[in-house]
């Protein structure tokens, strides 16, 4: 009976810990980083609303999404912002890379970093 109580205790600790943390929700309507590959970033969103799964990738670094940001967006088009030197642009074979993890990305909500 000692054990049954140490048991139903623990479990009861364990699912009010896991209930407070802030990744438990990660993904769902908003983007969360997944995985990266070097400098490269692999984002992820499940829309509620819509039940679709949305997959974008970028360059670690400071600056905004859509104005400074080397990424590759959800439609897997690589994108070079005005002003970028050419020394941030990746190589063209961690591009093809990152393309692939997308693809990779976009099957599932499961995702396995390889």
């Amino acid at each position: 009976m000692q054990n049954f109580f140490a048991r139903f205790f623990a479990i009861y600790l364990l699912s009010s810990f896991t209930g407070e943390i802030p990744f438990a929700q990660a993904g769902f309507d908003h983007f969360t980083v997944i995985d990266s590959l070097g400098k490269w970033r692999i984002e992820q969103k499940f829309d509620a609303k819509t039940k679709q799964i949305f997959c974008r990738a970028f360059l670690k670094g400071n600056g905004t999404w859509f104005a400074e940001k080397v990424r590759i967006n959800r439609n897997d088009e690589f994108i070079v912002p005005e002003g970028v030197s050419l020394r941030e642009i990746p190589s063209l074979n961690d591009v093809r890379e990152v393309i692939s993890m997308l693809q990779e990305c976009r099957k599932g909500l499961l995702y396995l970093p390889s």
